[in-house]
């Protein structure tokens, strides 16, 4: 590995300023081109399942998205033996602030979640 890093190295060296210009140009064109949607790792929302399939994560996203308050208690059961409430909930909260597609609040030891709406969250 090191001897092909060396070789590059020594490639770069070796080449004038206006060829190095032009390579540096042809990659700027590349990296601000926008890929096209099909290509891309674009996620779409879905308010169905929150982009989660399965697990304990899904099993509280379907629980929250039903815009009621939950004690805590009641989320844990869905957690028992399964894995840490709090360790989760605490994902679901940045997943739905990362992507803007949902906001979990908490009052009084209370949980519930407000979904974004599709319009807006479908390209977040």
């Amino acid at each position: 590995m090191a001897a092909v890093i060396k070789d590059g190295f020594e490639t770069l060296q070796t080449r004038t300023k206006e060829e190095l210009e032009k390579v540096l140009a042809e990659w700027a064109t590349e990296a601000s081109a926008p890929l096209p949607v099909e290509n891309s790792e674009h996620k779409v929302f879905d308010p169905q399942t929150g982009g989660y399939q399965y697990g304990v994560v899904y099993d509280l996203y379907r629980r929250l998205t039903d815009g009621q308050w939950h004690t805590l208690e009641e989320l844990e059961e869905i957690t028992a033996g399964r894995a840490n409430c709090s360790d989760r909930l605490a994902r679901l909260k940045r997943r739905g602030v990362h992507r803007g597609w949902w906001v979990i609040e908490e009052k009084d030891g209370k949980y519930r979640m407000h979904v974004a709406e599709q319009g807006t969250a479908a390209h977040a």
